[in-house]
């Protein structure tokens, strides 16, 4: 069964947010790369925002077990996001009386939290795809998983290029890194239309 190319290194992913904290933390950063760290993120929490909007919609009207999965992979996205700007903001701000060697601890909080989130939107999604494969799981009829997938794989690749753009002008291996993910999240994508396929071609358990 595939489930929408979900499962994901979700502790690579911990790490991941991090090392980006610590890394910002840690650099002598000028005004205009920060405007460029925060346009980053601000584009990366609107596309994910969309998707998850669109494909939550659509897995509840269909009841896709892939996009479901799916839609659980953008949620944790958002939250990845969101956590990332707020530990980015906090990590920016100069020592005071009482930080006098600066913000970068916040790094321990917001991996705790994103790893709290990360692991319970990989509980639902492979909750939702044990209860499709327990129930059995019926052929999808309708064919928005094939405009919402296709959508996603456009708007990740739009996010992949602009912010690996942003991560060669500043030469930030945090962006780079978040880049990459969105290449990461476009493969899933792309799994996702291959198991919503194979259902609609009588593999009933591809989704």
């Amino acid at each position: 069964m595939i489930s929408g190319g979900f499962p994901r290194f979700f502790v690579w992913r911990r790490h991941l947010a991090s090392d980006a904290v610590q890394q910002i933390d840690q650099e002598k950063i000028a005004p205009h790369t920060k405007h460029i760290y925060f346009e980053a993120g601000a584009l990366s929490l609107l596309g994910n925002l969309l998707l998850l909007v669109s494909k939550g919609a659509i897995a509840w009207l269909t009841g896709s077990s892939a996009i479901y999965a799916s839609a659980a992979e953008s949620a944790s996205d958002l939250a990845y996001n969101t956590l990332m700007m707020i530990g980015l903001w906090i990590a920016l701000q100069p020592p005071d009386p009482q930080h006098p060697h600066g913000h970068q601890r916040v790094e321990s909080l917001i991996s705790l939290f994103i790893g709290l989130v990360m692991g319970m939107a990989a509980y639902g999604a492979a909750s939702k795809g044990i209860g499709t494969w327990e129930a059995g799981p019926a052929r999808i009829v309708s064919a928005w998983p094939f405009v919402v997938l296709p959508l996603t794989f456009c708007v990740k690749g739009g996010m992949y290029y602009t912010v690996r753009g942003f991560a060669r002008r500043t030469n930030s291996a945090a962006l780079l890194a978040s880049a990459r993910d969105n290449l990461t999240d476009m493969i899933s994508s792309a799994i996702a239309l291959v198991g919503v396929s194979l259902n609609q071609l009588g593999f009933i358990l591809g989704d």
